[in-house]
């Protein structure tokens, strides 16, 4: 029985070299986490007059309209 090896089982560098080797892109983000934080503060601050239960009900809906 062939027993398959997962990316995620190998080390970091022999990962490195397996991405590299099939033109696989590396992730690169476009956000620091202090601008995460900061987009967060933003959106939240319209609906800091709702209750919990009804900021997790919008957050849930704007969720759900941002899968497309």
């Amino acid at each position: 029985m062939t027993r398959h090896v997962y990316i995620d089982e190998l080390p970091p560098d022999l990962i490195k070299k397996v991405k590299k080797a099939n033109n696989v892109p590396t992730r690169k983000r476009s956000m620091t986490k202090d601008d995460v934080r900061s987009c967060a503060i933003a959106v939240l601050h319209p609906i800091k007059h709702l209750s919990k239960s009804d900021r997790q009900r919008v957050l849930n809906h704007a969720t759900d309209m941002n899968k497309v």
